[in-house]
């Protein structure tokens, strides 16, 4: 960006998040006060927003960051929110894979903190992030569904609203960008809360992680992570220090303009998601 804008946009997706949220509860068919895996997840994920959120005022360094999100993983494990089997289900093919606490912990936190990470890495161009967010709540919305927990639509409504609302000013050339709190709060979200509605059953004590199904809705994002990862270590770099090995550099730097690009990967995004809900209605 040319000009200064401010960082602080996380804080509108918060708000549009918890204040939608705290009306819901008035509502008997949207009170999920009983549930206390969906309610766990929203008292944690302000912990990871003000995370973010002191990164954006302060400039935190990349191995504090890490470490904080480290602890807040663990403790999030520790109440509860955990996965503690991967499923591999493709076309009524099942494969059910037991995590004992070692590799529940350690599947749990690098889902967690690399899903909050890929989403902030993903945060690069205007638009792109929260269009990725909003287009992976859409399908977890139509998952929720064929689930048959139609009473919970209504919480990933609220992530879906505050999104759309934020994007109308993130969008091409942004006025405004969610930073490191907004990114934080919505890579959280997507991940605890893709574990929890991809269940196999709608009330469970244990957690299903559907794999395939889930990293085809998150596919972008992950895909993304992983190469820069890679590409960094590849070339000696440092895996925490900023490049242009991002998927919309490469493509801003084949000569893309801003807007196809965005436009581009989120139809890719589109299209897993669309590969995710396919194979989670095979189940039904």
């Amino acid at each position: 960006h040319k000009s200064n804008l401010v960082r602080l946009g996380g804080i509108g997706i918060f708000l549009g998040i918890y204040i939608s949220i705290l009306i819901l509860l008035n509502f008997p068919f949207a009170d999920f006060r009983n549930d206390y895996f969906l309610k766990s997840i929203f008292y944690f994920a302000p912990l990871f927003f003000f995370l973010g959120l002191i990164d954006d005022i302060y400039v935190l360094s990349p191995f504090i960051r890490l470490i904080f999100q480290f602890l807040l993983s663990v403790f999030v494990w520790n109440k509860g929110i955990q996965v503690d089997n991967l499923i591999f289900n493709v076309f009524g093919n099942v494969t059910s894979l037991e995590l004992n606490s070692t590799l529940s912990i350690l599947f749990t936190f690098f889902w967690i903190v690399g899903m909050i990470n890929a989403i902030n890495w993903m945060d690069g161009l205007d638009g792109l992030a929260s269009g990725i967010i909003s287009i992976s709540i859409i399908g977890l919305i139509i998952i929720t569904i064929s689930n048959g927990m139609n009473q919970y639509i209504y919480v990933l409504f609220s992530i879906l609203g505050a999104c759309l609302a934020f994007l109308i000013y993130n969008v091409y050339p942004a006025k405004i960008l969610m930073g490191d709190g907004g990114s934080y709060l919505l890579g959280f979200f997507a991940a605890s809360l893709s574990i929890y509605f991809t269940n196999l059953e709608s009330l469970v004590n244990n957690f299903n992680f559907l794999f395939i199904q889930v990293f085809l809705l998150f596919a972008v994002p992950i895909i993304d992570m992983v190469t820069v990862i890679f590409t960094r270590i590849k070339n000696g770099k440092s895996i925490f220090l900023p490049d242009r090995s991002h998927l919309h550099h490469r493509l801003i730097d084949l000569g893309f303009s801003h807007k196809d690009t965005v436009i581009m990967i989120l139809a890719i995004s589109q299209l897993f998601a669309s590969f995710s809900i396919t194979l989670c209605l095979q189940r039904f």
